[in-house]
């Protein structure tokens, strides 16, 4: 477990393959970002993946997503490829940029509540980011899906199975791409 407290700051590239990476400050990443295995958060602090960096998520090693927050911000690309995620704690996928799901895997694709998830855990889609859902089978949200930006449908089908509040949009483009409206309540803004 690596715990970083208090710190605003961070490192040009971070490769996490097990273990922990916590922080209950500011941990920003500036060049390129890697996750193949373990947990990220555990602390009250965000990661952060800056404009300037790109990443993947990948590998077949359970991701952990523990309270606190994982953001993509503007301009930044991050590409999921495989393996499962779960968040715990009140854990939140913020995007900001761009992240894409390209899993082709037909054994599941899962971004689920943990086994001590309180509920607050969410994936939140801000004003300017996009969730670009690009692979040939299913993804399901088990943990709420608030999108103010955009949920883009290219092949494949995204899930949300845990409700949501949304303002954004939801485009399907492309003849098999589909957004399914799973579970839970689903609040849709203009």
């Amino acid at each position: 477990t690596v715990t970083f407290t208090g710190v605003t700051g961070g490192m040009s590239r971070l490769n996490v393959n097990s273990g922990q990476l916590a922080s209950s400050g500011t941990f920003l990443i500036d060049s390129g970002f890697g996750w193949t295995g373990g947990t990220i958060g555990g602390g009250t602090g965000a990661v952060r993946v800056t404009p300037t960096a790109t990443g993947t998520i990948s590998g077949t090693g359970l991701k952990i997503l523990d309270s606190g927050t994982l953001a993509i911000d503007s301009t930044a690309g991050v590409t999921w490829s495989n393996g499962n995620m779960e968040a715990v704690g009140g854990g939140i996928l913020e995007i900001g940029g761009l992240l894409t799901s390209a899993h082709n895997n037909s054994a599941g694709f899962d971004l689920a509540a943990g086994g001590s998830a309180t509920g607050a855990e969410a994936v939140n889609i801000v004003s300017g980011g996009t969730f670009e859902r690009n692979g040939a089978f299913d993804l399901t949200l088990g943990i709420a899906l608030n999108n103010d930006g955009r949920t883009l449908m290219t092949s494949g089908s995204l899930s949300a199975a845990n409700g949501g509040t949304s303002g954004g949009s939801f485009d399907v483009n492309g003849s098999s791409g589909i957004f399914n409206f799973a579970g839970g309540a689903h609040t849709l803004l203009d």
